[in-house]
């Protein structure tokens, strides 16, 4: 799906309005707060305005901190959220340091087979990758592919993508090591 320019204004405009009211009630609702911040981050992630995006994901993260435990799932979003403006940015240490922090509240918090953690594992192969570290990136691409094959269908195209992207990553260490 995509959206025009407007579509995001208006969307960055429902947003702010949401955020004045939750900043403005009596009764102050940190939680709805920090989903304004968040919403508002991907708003300005679709528009390419990361330094706006991390800015307000960063005011999530710090409410959401202080309002649930470690653990919690929003928690690990608001980490991956970060984790993705500093990919998009290319600066895959940030982004590595970010998702081994959502990937520490997953493996805490879902079952070890649970969809997310395949898709963390993903993005920190996709990550090392990036920083030409294939023996973690192919690490975590395997990791990221036994979940696959126990929560997807037989069928599915992902699995074949991960299984030609296991073999690439796995050229390319040899190629390292030669």
């Amino acid at each position: 799906m995509t959206y025009d320019a407007n579509e995001y204004d208006l969307a960055l405009t429902y947003y702010k309005k949401a955020l004045d009211i939750d900043q403005n009630t009596l009764n102050l609702n940190q939680s709805g707060i920090a989903v304004d911040y968040n919403s508002i981050g991907l708003v300005y992630k679709k528009q390419k305005r990361y330094r706006e995006a991390l800015e307000m994901y960063e005011k999530s993260l710090e409410i959401r901190l202080k309002i649930f435990p470690y653990n919690h799932s929003s928690i690990s979003t608001s980490y991956n959220n970060i984790a993705m403006i500093y990919s998009a940015q290319r600066n895959y240490t940030k982004a590595i340091e970010h998702l081994q922090k959502t990937l520490e509240i997953q493996l805490n918090s879902l079952p070890p087979h649970h969809p997310s953690l395949a898709i963390t594992y993903q993005n920190l192969s996709m990550a090392y990758d990036r920083r030409h570290q294939m023996k973690q990136a192919l690490d975590y691409m395997k990791k990221a592919h036994q979940i696959d094959v126990k929560t997807l269908p037989t069928d599915d195209p992902k699995l074949v993508q991960d299984e030609e992207w296991i073999t690439e990553v796995e050229k390319r260490l040899l190629e390292m090591e030669s």
